[in-house]
């Protein structure tokens, strides 16, 4: 049986927590006291004498091993059973089956636990008679859903029955039970009469009775112990296994069904196999409440006592997204497909060239504007992402806040504004008798020039209301926009019209 170590609280079997170590992230045991550990070695041996301090905690009613000097009964229990536990890298566990109440070695033959009436755990011993044995004691420790183990019942059994099998009915329990025999070996006389004059006699008692007056007057020579787990469903002749094996039990949730049950030697791959129903689907494997793989085939080295959870489940509803593109050719759409119901669709709409995004349709009312729209998929949808002619060029020009339609003469006053779609980011007036051409380069000067240029901001711009004159020949200005580069700009378009400043300052 394997005692899980991710269980916290009173009377639970571990306290495994993960901590990050030089950036690896490790599983530890807990404790508050010490400074975490830094290395697999530390965390192996905390791990495994914190889960035998827990167990040894739970079981002390019926440990009967004597204190020695200043070492507690408690402690000498921990150092002889700390073998049986294991670490695995991911939990601590104990392999109950090999756990020693005594001082006692584990030859009895076998114990075993019969359910089957419902009624009681019938419990008896099926070997030979030992030399000098005088009496049986049987413990039944119950283990709860939430992975407690708890002391159900116990039997002192000091004559043997008819059948010879040293026979006790103990409290029944349809739960995970772990099952311990005493076989107690001493004086036949004094051993029954000590046995037979406790007024209530209990494990407990007998334990006490073991540890102290007995073992010191010699009343009892030894005692042998052997343990056995039954999991639940488990109803008849369970037998006490010391082979050295360990446990695998696969269970299943949902409609599948799972292989790979059964008892393996330490160490050894063990390869589980999941089948979901037809129709179904596979969700995992899970270990401890812990998904450990998605594939149908999950292999490992086992350690120690383990289960592990075949998940299944109904599939999830599915549905369609699409989308088309109007007007067709004007733009790219990605993002669509099958998804389950519930499920989040992040669909983004791509404008082509000459093209801008205007907004995403359904059954043609406006869903929203964003080029990337993401919602919940609850039914088949189908959408139109709705694409425009960007617009491009200039518009709305004035000088000083007149209309510039065609070319002006005799102009006074500059002061240029309006707007521009397009890739240029600065608006300047150049001088110069012939129209610039598009890609021109001309230095960039703002400390200069800074009447007549403007940054385009959200596609409008405006340069500074400043005073012009000509004596003999007429100046010539043309707006253009283009970019900067350092001190050199690029014109990227020209406005078809020009300004001619003839007009004389007096």
């Amino acid at each position: 049986m394997k005692v899980r170590g991710y269980l916290k609280g009173k009377g639970k079997l571990g306290n495994i927590v993960c901590s990050t170590v030089a950036g690896e992230t490790i599983a530890r045991d807990y404790n508050p006291e010490v400074a975490n550990p830094n290395t697999e070695g530390q965390v192996d041996q905390r791990a495994r004498f914190k889960l035998m301090s827990q167990l040894s905690s739970i079981m002390a009613p019926v440990i009967a091993i004597p204190k020695q000097k200043n070492q507690s009964s408690r402690n000498l229990f921990v150092k002889k059973n700390i073998g049986t536990t294991v670490y695995d890298g991911v939990q601590a566990a104990i392999n109950l089956n090999k756990v020693q109440l005594t001082n006692g070695v584990s030859n009895i033959d076998v114990i075993g636990c019969d359910r089957s009436s419902h009624e009681t755990c019938s419990c008896y011993y099926n070997g030979h008679d030992l030399i000098g044995m005088v009496g049986m004691v049987y413990c039944i420790f119950e283990k709860d859903d939430a992975g407690n183990l708890s002391l159900l019942d116990s039997a002192v059994v000091t004559e043997n029955t008819q059948d010879g099998d040293w026979g006790a009915e103990l409290k029944y329990s349809a739960k995970e039970i772990v099952v311990y025999g005493y076989a107690l070996l001493g004086d036949s006389d004094k051993a029954k009469a000590a046995f037979g004059n406790l007024d209530a006699p209990t494990a407990e008692s007998v334990a006490k009775l073991i540890v102290s007056s007995s073992v010191a007057a010699s009343t009892i020579k030894t005692t042998q112990t052997k343990g056995f787990t039954m999991a639940v469903g488990v109803e008849d002749g369970e037998w006490s296994e010391d082979d050295g094996k360990v446990r695998l039990t696969v269970t299943v949730t949902g409609p599948g069904t799972a292989d790979g049950s059964g008892r393996y030697e330490v160490g050894e791959r063990v390869i589980c196999t999941a089948t979901p129903n037809t129709g179904m689907e596979f969700v995992g494997w899970y270990r401890n409440g812990s998904q450990v793989a998605t594939t149908l085939t999950y292999q490992f080295d086992i350690m120690a006592d383990t289960t592990i959870e075949a998940r299944f489940r109904q599939p999830a509803a599915r549905h369609n997204v699409t989308a088309t593109v109007n007007p067709t050719g004007s733009g790219t759409i990605s993002g669509t497909g099958s998804f389950e119901e519930g499920s989040n669709c992040t669909v983004v709409a791509t404008a082509a060239s000459g093209y801008r995004f205007k907004e995403w349709q359904k059954n043609g009312a406006q869903v929203s504007t964003a080029a990337s729209y993401t919602f919940a998929v609850m039914e088949d949808v189908a959408l139109v992402a709705i694409f425009e002619v960007a617009p491009s060029g200039f518009s709305n020009i004035t000088n000083d806040g007149n209309a510039w339609n065609s070319n002006l003469q005799s102009v006074k006053y500059l002061k240029v504004a309006g707007s521009y779609a397009g890739e240029a980011t600065v608006a300047s007036m150049i001088l110069s008798t012939q129209k610039p051409a598009v890609g021109s380069t001309h230095t960039y000067d703002p400390a200069s020039q800074a009447a007549f240029i403007s940054d385009i901001v959200n596609g409008s711009f405006e340069t500074t209301r400043t005073n012009i004159s000509s004596e003999d020949t007429p100046d010539t200005y043309w707006l253009t926009v283009g970019t900067v580069s350092g001190n050199v700009y690029t014109v990227v378009e020209v406005y078809d019209y020009s300004i001619k400043s003839d007009y004389t300052i007096n």
